[in-house]
């Protein structure tokens, strides 16, 4: 972290789900978010399969959001059984 020579990342993206299909726990994003915090660094969240990790893990958007630590989120209407609508929101 101290090497002038090197790009300090200023932020963490994560997707819920995963790319493989698998869902973070609200505990897991909290604890990524504290670790990207201490350093520093924001926490965005692409949300673009949210809506299926609600109701397979049965917990509320809030408990993977704000109650997680995330700092930017961006929704996908479409993948969330929307017709249509993108979001970015700031938390």
């Amino acid at each position: 972290w101290d090497d002038e020579h090197r790009a300090m990342p200023q932020a963490v993206s994560i997707t819920q789900s995963t790319e493989l299909g698998t869902l973070y726990t609200p505990e897991e994003i909290a604890a990524i978010c504290a670790h990207a915090h201490e350093r520093g660094m924001k926490v965005h969240l692409d949300g673009s399969r949210l809506a299926n990790a609600t109701a397979a893990l049965g917990v509320p958007v809030k408990a993977f959001t704000t109650d997680a630590g995330v700092d930017l989120l961006s929704f996908g209407g479409t993948k969330n059984g929307m017709v249509f609508g993108e979001a970015v929101v700031v938390l």
